[in-house]
Formats: C-alpha cells, sequence, structure tokens
C-alpha cells in the first residue's frame, strides 16, 4: 500500500468475517482511512513505527513525488478530500471516541475553511501592498490604523501569525533534514501555492462527490501517475534521522 501498512493476521481475519471476500473495501477512495477507523472500533491497537534495513540499519522510507502540475495535484487533492471528508462522514457519521473527535474535525473543517483561506491571503497580500505603499512615499499606514483601533482583532492577527510561522518552521524543518536547504527555502512560497491547490480541489470534491449522489451513479478511483527519485536523486537526499520518527502513535 502506498502507505505502508501492515496488518495482523487476526486483523485480517477479523475483516474477512465482516466483509466476507472484500477485506479491503473496493468502493473506497481512500481505503487506508477508512482501513485506520474500522480497526480501531473492531478493538484492536494502531501504532506509527519505523523499520531498519538488516544490511545498513538505515531507516527504511517510501518516497515519491507528489504530482508536480496543477491539474495532477488538484486531482490528487480531490480524491484525498473525497475519500477522507465526504465519504468517511457519510460512512462513520461523528461516533467516534472523544479523542478521535478532534481528528474528524481537523480532517473535514477544510471543507468550509478554503475560501476564507484565500480570502485570508488576498487581505493580507493587499495590507503588505498598502504598507510599502506608504513606507515608500511616507504616508500613514490606512490599514495598521484600522487595525491598532480594535484592541481584540490586533491580539487575533498576532496570535495567528504565531501560529503561521510555527507551521512554517515545521515545514522548512522537516523539508531541511530529508532534502537539504534548497528544498527548505522554497517552504514559504509553497505554502501559498498549496492553499490555492486545495481550494480548487475541495471545490472538486463537493462537485464530484453530490453529483455522484445526485446522478445515482458510483464513485471512481481516479490515478494519478507519480514520479519517483531515481538512485542519483536518493543519494543526494539526506538520510532520515530517527528523533524526527516516533515509535508508535495512537491518536
Amino acid at each position: 500500500a502506498g502507505v505502508d501498512t501492515a496488518l495482523r493476521r487476526e486483523v485480517i481475519e477479523r475483516l474477512r468475517i465482516l466483509r466476507g471476500e472484500d477485506v479491503f473495501n473496493p468502493r473506497s477512495l481512500t481505503e487506508d482511512y477508512f482501513l485506520g477507523l474500522e480497526v480501531q472500533r473492531l478493538g484492536f491497537r494502531q501504532a506509527f513505527s519505523y523499520a531498519r534495513s538488516p544490511e545498513s540499519r538505515e531507516l527504511i522510507a517510501s518516497r515519491s513525488y507528489f504530482p508536480d502540475t496543477f491539474k495532477a495535484a488538484v486531482r490528487q487533492r480531490t480524491r484525498w478530500i473525497t475519500g477522507n471528508n465526504l465519504q468517511a462522514w457519510e460512512r462513520f457519521g461523528w461516533r467516534a471516541a472523544p479523542g478521535q473527535l478532534y481528528w474528524f474535525w481537523r480532517d473535514r473543517k477544510g471543507l468550509l475553511n478554503q475560501l476564507p483561506n484565500l480570502l485570508a491571503a488576498s487581505l493580507f497580500l493587499f495590507g503588505l501592498l498598502r504598507w510599502l505603499s506608504a513606507c515608500f512615499y511616507g504616508t500613514p499606514w490606512a490599514v495598521g490604523a484600522a487595525i491598532s483601533q480594535r484592541p481584540w482583532l490586533e491580539t487575533l492577527l498576532w496570535a495567528n501569525a504565531g501560529l503561521v510561522l510555527w507551521r512554517l518552521t515545521l515545514r522548512t524543518g522537516f523539508g531541511w533534514t530529508i532534502y537539504g536547504w534548497r528544498h527548505a527555502a522554497f517552504a514559504p512560497l509553497r505554502m501559498p501555492w498549496a492553499n490555492v491547490i486545495n481550494f480548487c480541489a475541495s471545490y472538486m470534491a463537493l462537485r464530484v462527490f453530490f453529483g455522484a449522489k445526485f446522478g445515482k451513479k458510483p464513485l471512481l478511483w481516479a490515478k494519478t501517475a507519480h514520479s519517483f527519485p531515481d538512485a542519483a536523486e536518493a543519494k543526494t537526499s539526506r538520510p532520515a534521522r530517527e528523533a524526527h520518527y516516533p515509535k508508535a502513535y495512537s491518536p
């Protein structure tokens, strides 16, 4: 599987009892997501772990590039959003252990916050350009004056800026760890571009999902071609550091 999943035979046998021959749900667009939720509901424990090569003792990981064209990237994200958010919502609802509700909300809120994300980015760009203009011409910054008159808004914006910087620090740090500083240097540019892709993918996911429902047609699994690093490129990547891979993780 693309997520490199390992299952105990006991889990497979339980799924076979419940599903018959279809141990893996052929109608799910994101079977790994469905499988994780179903295994949890069966009472089994799940863990995020790592494996080492018997020869070199280096960490083993699967690597492939995310689609590098806009159309292919939106297509990939559309399938993920449709399966993880809409199909899973339909199949599992919000019935979950208290700790799991946060993860449901975290995944599904993207259906609603992609448009505000683009709006916020546009307002930020507008405010930045007005600030540069005010600095250049020596005039008052009207946007800053309007914000300073509302202390609650100023506090909220500073808190949000801190969260954005924290997220950007993590993106940059992990990119540097695996791919080096050149890859990490472009993290600030990829972040707003990712918001554009997510917005388009969210729109397409809603369109595809409800179009299939109203048309009484099955959802189709949209295959996206991936490219993989060759041997030369793999050697230029930094080896993964053990400190960034927890031995076990159970949400």
